[in-house]
């Protein structure tokens, strides 16, 4: 399954100005956010630190905004620079970890076909819609997103202020050192409506997959199972290298996925009911 704003990340205040040709200039007090309709950049406030990871799908009551790569691992467009997730926190709530990896694993898969210089996205999962910030920040991986027009429920990436660790992190094979439960500290995983389940990196003499790319694959895979082929769901080539599918029944209802990495089932991830 596959998937730097120096000093703290940025709060959308006109997400997706550029779609239409306008460009900011200079830096502007931060003010309150609007949607992301019609605008291709925001500009920035400062970052509230990071505290524990929230996890879930649904926001949670306001606590501070939520570092999701401190546990989760950093995420990026192919190619692009890897960036810090951030779930921001508002008096209505704060976005859980899960949702904020599968709403950003999302986007990054439709952006080459979004809309203007911003790359605008609408209703991911049928409830968020994205879209890079204005130059430079877009260049360095920002990507403002909210939920349902509002606002006040909303998640950014930011230039990464994490170090990645061997265990959990990564865009490649770490050595084996045991299977790595991703979901202990990056939250569950599931289709939308299905199970919440455990995202598992196995380990093998190959290695061990990082959490960064479970979560990009199996975000993705669950984007593309509804049009999968057979029973299983399979999908092949997800983010180039990965194929997937459901387990048989009646393990599949519980959730349960397999993937493997470029047709060596060595280097394999795979959901399973949590623990």
């Amino acid at each position: 399954m596959k998937l730097a704003l120096v000093g703290g990340a940025l709060a959308a205040t006109a997400l997706l100005s550029a779609c239409s040709g306008n460009n900011s200039t200079g830096q502007v007090s931060p003010a309150p956010a609007t949607k992301v309709t019609d605008a291709a950049a925001v500009q920035a406030s400062p970052q509230t630190k990071a505290h524990s990871v929230t996890t879930g799908n649904s926001g949670k009551t306001g606590t501070g905004d939520v570092n999701c790569s401190e546990n989760g691992g950093k995420v990026g467009a192919p190619g692009g620079p890897q960036v810090d997730l951030i779930a921001k926190s508002s008096n209505e709530g704060t976005p859980g970890c899960t949702e904020a990896f599968n709403v950003i694993s999302e986007y990054y898969a439709q952006a080459p076909q979004g809309e203007g210089p911003g790359r605008r996205v609408l209703d991911i999962l049928g409830h968020w819609d994205c879209a890079k910030a204005e130059e430079p920040a877009g260049s360095q991986g920002v990507v403002y997103c909210n939920k349902d027009g509002d606002t006040a429920l909303r998640i950014e990436t930011a230039p990464s202020t994490v170090q990645a660790s061997p265990q959990t992190t990564g865009d490649s094979a770490e050595t084996g050192t045991g299977d790595v439960n991703c979901s202990e500290n990056g939250g569950k995983v599931g289709a939308p409506g299905g199970p919440q389940v455990d995202l598992i990196a196995k380990s093998s003499n190959e290695g061990t997959p990082g959490c960064t790319e479970a979560f990009n694959v199996i975000s993705e895979y669950y984007a593309q199972a509804p049009q999968g082929e057979g029973p299983g769901r399979r999908v092949l080539d997800i983010l180039g290298h990965w194929d997937c599918a459901k387990a048989e029944e009646p393990a599949g209802s519980q959730g349960v996925v397999y993937c493997n990495k470029d047709g060596d089932t060595a280097l394999r991830i795979e959901t399973a009911p949590s623990n």
